[in-house]
C-alpha cells in the first residue's frame, strides 16, 4: 500500500509550485515587489533550535533550498506577502497562504484525534476552494512569465544541445515565455488522501520520507563500509547514542557541582537541568547592578521610570502570595519599605530556558535571550464579564534578574534573605485598529504592538514561572517602522534597531506544531489551558464545529469545554490601549459547506466542483536533503 509523501508532494511539490508562481506574479507586476519580498524575509528573526532559520539574502531565487527551507518560507509567508499585491488579489493570496499553512500544520501533527483528522478534512476543502479562486481570479488576470532563472536555464540547455549537434545553428533561445498556473498535477490531487492515510497508518511522521532524506543519515552511509552498509550505519548510530548519553550524564554532574550556597538555600530546588522544573536561570553574581548607580545613570530613560517602585510592588505581590493580575496593585511607601533588596543590588543574566509540555505530551524547551529571541507569551488576566478576551498576553524581555530579598512585612516567616527571580519586560498590546479582525474564519494572524511608552503598563516585571513559552513575532512590514511608541533612546532597544520600533507585529501561530495547537485548541498536552483558549476553539467554520461536537459525543480523546460566548476581544486593558474591533461582515461559505446558520464569517470561495491542484508540470522536486526540518508543522483532503 502506497502512502502519501508530505515532503515531496507538498513541501517540494504543491507549495513550491505555488510559491514559484507567486514570484512570477510579482515579477509581472513590474515594481519593486521582489526587492521588498527579499528584504522582508531577511528581516524575519530566527526562532527556536533550528525551527525557523535565517533566510537567504535572495529568497525569491530559491537556490539550494531543501524541503525544510520551503517549510520555513511557508510558515513566514503571510506577513511577507502582506500588501505586495493590489486588492483584491492581496486578500486572495493571504487567504490561500493561511489555508496552506493550516493544512500543513494539521498534516504534520505527531498526535491525532478524531477531531484533528476531521479538521484536516475540512481544511482540505477550504484549501481546494482557495486554490481554485487563486487560479480563476488572480492567475487569470495577472499574466506571469518565466523567471529570469528559467530563461537562463533554457539558454544553457539550448547551448548544450547546440554544442552536441542536436540543435539547429542560429536558433535563438526564447525569452519571456508565458506560464499558467498548473492545477492538473498528481501532487495536488494527492493531498485529499492524507486524512485517510493517517486513519489507517497513523500520523504522517511515521511514513514520511523526511527521515531518510536527513543529511545525517546520508553522512553515515558515506562513512560505512559499502559491502555491509546497514551494519556500519547501525554501529555509528550506537556509538553516537552512547557518546550522547555520557555527555548528558557529565553535564548533569557538572550542574549539581555548580550549585552554590545561594541556590541550595532555595528549598526543594531540583537540579537545574531536570526536565520537570519550569525554567532554568543562572544564579551567578558576577553581573551585578548597583541600583542607585544604575538608576542615576538612566534617569531620563522612559523604561526606567518608577523602576524601583514597580519592582517592589511586584515582589510584594509575590511575597504575600497574591495571584498575578498584571501588577495593578499599588502599595504605599511604608509597605514597599518592608521589602529590602540586599546590597541594593540585582544580578543580570543573559538567558532563561523555559520548559513546557507539548500538545503530544512531550517535554520541550525554549531559550529566551535578551539579545535575541526575547519575545514570550503568558496567559492573560482579563476580568471583564461581558467580553471574550484574547487568551494570551505578549511581551519582550529587557532584562533577566535575580536578587536577594528580605521581607519584614505581614506573613514573613524568616528574616533571612531569599533568592527571587524576576523579568523586566516591555509589554505588547493588541492592535487598536477596529478595522483589523483576526481569527481562523477570517484567515488572519493575531496582531500586536508595543504599548505607548507613557502608559503606566508599558514596562513592568514578571515572575518567570508564568511564561508559557517563547513566541515568534514577525514585523508587520506593510505598516513600517515608527518612533512614536518610544521617541527617546532607551536601553530597552537593541543597537540593531537603530532607535525605531516596528509599528505592529504578527504572532506567527504556524511557527511549529505546538504553537499551532495552542491557537487551534484540542491539544492533549494543553489540558491546563484548554478553558482559557476556548475562544480559539469556537472560532471555526460552522461545519467543522459541528463535526467536532459529534466526535466529542463519540468519546473523542479530547473533550471540549462548555461552549462560551464567541464575542470579539476588547483588548488587554491593563496592558495596552490596543483593543480588537467588532466582528467583520458576514461572508458566504462555498456551496456544500455552509450550515443552516445564517451568520458565517470568513473569505468567499468559488463554488467550483473541479478538483484542486497546483504544481508547475516542469518543476520536479529537488533531491536536497531535508535536514530534520523544523520541529513543527501541516494537513489535507479534496
Amino acid at each position: 500500500m502506497f502512502v502519501p509523501d508530505l515532503l515531496h508532494e507538498f513541501e517540494l511539490g504543491v507549495w513550491k509550485a505555488i510559491f514559484k508562481h507567486l514570484i512570477r506574479i510579482l515579477y509581472a507586476q513590474g515594481d519593486d515587489s521582489i526587492q521588498k519580498l527579499n528584504d522582508r524575509y531577511r528581516c524575519i528573526p530566527s526562532f527556536g533550535r533550528g525551527t525557523i532559520r535565517h533566510f537567504h539574502a535572495n529568497a525569491h531565487a530559491m537556490k539550494k533550498l531543501a524541503a525544510r527551507d520551503f517549510e520555513d518560507l511557508l510558515q513566514c509567508a503571510i506577513p511577507v506577502f502582506d500588501g505586495l499585491l493590489k486588492p483584491p488579489h492581496d486578500r486572495i493570496v493571504r487567504e490561500l497562504l493561511f489555508e496552506l499553512a493550516t493544512w500543513h500544520g494539521l498534516a504534520k501533527l505527531r498526535l491525532h484525534t478524531d477531531t484533528t483528522i476531521s479538521s484536516l478534512e475540512h481544511s482540505m476543502r477550504r484549501l481546494g476552494a482557495a486554490i481554485r479562486r487563486f487560479e480563476s481570479e488572480t492567475c487569470s488576470q495577472l499574466e506571469a512569465k518565466d523567471l529570469p532563472s528559467d530563461d537562463a536555464a533554457r539558454a544553457r540547455r539550448q547551448a548544450a544541445k547546440l554544442a552536441a549537434g542536436k540543435a539547429t545553428p542560429g536558433m535563438v533561445p526564447s525569452k519571456g515565455k508565458f506560464r499558467k498556473f498548473n492545477m492538473q498535477t498528481y501532487k495536488l490531487h494527492a493531498l485529499g488522501h492524507y486524512a485517510d492515510a493517517i486513519r489507517r497508518f497513523g500520523p504522517s511522521d511515521g511514513f514520511s520520507t523526511q527521515t531518510a532524506e536527513h543529511q545525517r543519515v546520508k553522512r553515515r552511509y558515506k562513512r560505512a563500509s559499502k559491502s555491509n552498509f546497514t551494519h556500519g550505519i547501525a554501529k555509528l548510530d550506537h556509538r553516537e547514542r552512547t557518546l550522547n548519553k555520557i555527555s548528558k550524564q557529565q553535564a548533569l554532574r557538572d550542574a549539581v557541582d555548580d550549585l552554590g550556597p545561594e541556590q541550595s538555600g532555595d528549598e526543594g530546588a531540583p537540579a537545574a537541568t531536570a526536565p520537570d522544573v519550569h525554567h532554568k536561570m543562572s544564579f551567578e553574581t558576577k553581573n551585578k547592578l548597583d541600583l542607585s548607580t544604575w538608576l542615576a545613570k538612566n534617569t531620563k530613560d522612559p523604561a526606567c521610570k518608577n523602576f524601583l517602585s514597580k519592582l517592589k510592588n511586584h515582589l510584594l505581590t509575590r511575597l504575600q502570595g497574591l495571584e498575578y493580575d498584571g501588577d495593578e496593585r499599588e502599595y504605599s511607601t511604608a509597605e514597599r519599605n518592608q521589602v529590602i533588596i540586599e546590597g541594593n543590588a540585582i544580578y543580570r543574566h543573559p538567558m532563561l530556558c523555559v520548559n513546557y509540555t507539548t500538545y503530544d505530551m512531550r517535554r520541550n524547551q525554549d531559550s529566551l535571550n535578551v539579545s535575541n529571541s526575547a519575545d514570550f507569551m503568558v496567559l492573560g488576566c482579563e476580568n471583564e464579564a461581558n467580553s471574550a478576551p484574547h487568551p494570551y498576553w505578549y511581551g519582550r524581555i529587557i532584562g533577566i534578574f535575580h536578587a536577594k530579598i528580605v521581607y519584614r512585612g505581614p506573613g514573613s516567616r524568616s528574616s533571612d534573605p531569599q533568592i527571587m527571580e524576576f523579568l523586566w519586560v516591555r509589554w505588547l498590546g493588541r492592535d487598536p485598529n477596529n478595522g483589523y479582525h483576526e481569527g481562523w474564519r477570517r484567515c488572519r494572524l493575531p496582531r500586536v504592538g508595543f504599548v505607548f511608552y507613557e502608559d503606566a503598563a508599558a514596562f513592568g516585571f514578571l515572575n518567570p514561572t508564568l511564561i508559557i513559552r517563547a513566541v515568534h513575532l514577525i514585523p508587520c512590514f506593510a505598516l513600517g517602522r515608527t518612533k512614536d511608541l518610544l521617541p527617546q533612546p532607551s536601553i530597552c532597544r537593541l543597537a540593531k534597531e537603530e532607535g525605531e520600533d516596528w509599528d505592529m507585529f504578527y504572532v506567527n501561530i504556524f511557527v511549529d506544531r505546538d504553537m499551532f495547537m495552542r491557537y487551534r485548541g484540542g491539544g492533549v498536552g494543553h489540558k491546563s489551558i484548554q478553558k482559557a483558549i476556548q475562544r480559539f476553539c469556537d472560532d471555526r467554520w460552522p461545519e467543522e464545529l459541528k463535526a467536532e461536537r459529534e466526535n466529542t459525543e463519540d468519546n473523542s480523546p479530547v473533550q471540549r469545554e462548555d461552549d462560551s460566548d464567541d464575542e470579539e476581544d476588547t483588548g488587554a486593558e491593563d496592558l495596552s490601549s490596543r483593543p480588537i474591533g467588532p466582528d467583520i461582515d458576514d461572508v458566504e461559505l462555498p456551496e456544500g459547506e455552509a450550515e443552516s446558520e445564517s451568520e458565517q464569517e470568513g473569505p468567499e470561495y468559488e463554488n467550483d466542483e473541479s478538483e484542486n491542484d497546483a504544481e508547475d508540470k516542469n518543476d520536479e522536486p529537488e533531491n536536497d536533503a531535508d535536514e530534520a526540518g523544523s520541529d513543527d508543522d501541516g494537513y489535507a483532503d479534496l
